[in-house]
């Protein structure tokens, strides 16, 4: 929540645990959370080093869920808006969510390198990019 529409501000962090990720602090708008077979997760798994991209370690996780329910470790509550109120919107709380590698995203995009044109993170941006316009859109009719 802190990080507001700055994608690189990210605190949420992913910590590695044998063939696991274990996922640790909030994620905002998150659309039908509740309903959804699965989440993506942005979530840092390093800080980046000096002259690296703000981006560097931030990398996208899938955490698979029941529908209608929250996995072990997750807790979700409504966000309440202006408008929009058919789009069930949910903050996420994130305390020991085991990921497992397979659902590290990052190798699919790209290489998950400091550069933010490559990996996992390019791909969330252009995803966000894109909700921006659908939201400016919304908000003019």
């Amino acid at each position: 929540p802190a990080a507001g529409s700055d994608l690189a501000g990210v605190q949420t962090r992913a910590v590695r645990e044998g063939d696991h990720w274990v996922l640790t602090g909030t994620k905002r708008w998150a659309g039908f959370a509740r309903a959804a077979d699965f989440i993506e997760v942005l979530a840092r798994t390093r800080d980046p080093e000096p002259g690296e991209s703000r981006s560097a370690g931030l990398e996208p996780f899938l955490v698979v869920k029941p529908p209608g329910e929250f996995p072990e470790g997750m807790t979700g509550q409504v966000i309440d808006k202006i408008g929009y109120h058919g789009f069930l919107t949910f903050q996420l709380e994130l305390d020991g969510v085991r990921v497992p590698e397979n659902d590290r995203l990052t190798g699919l995009y790209g290489d998950g390198g400091s550069d933010a044109d490559s990996g996992g993170f390019a791909s969330v941006q252009r995803g966000l990019n894109i909700a921006r316009v659908h939201t400016a859109a919304r908000a003019v009719g």
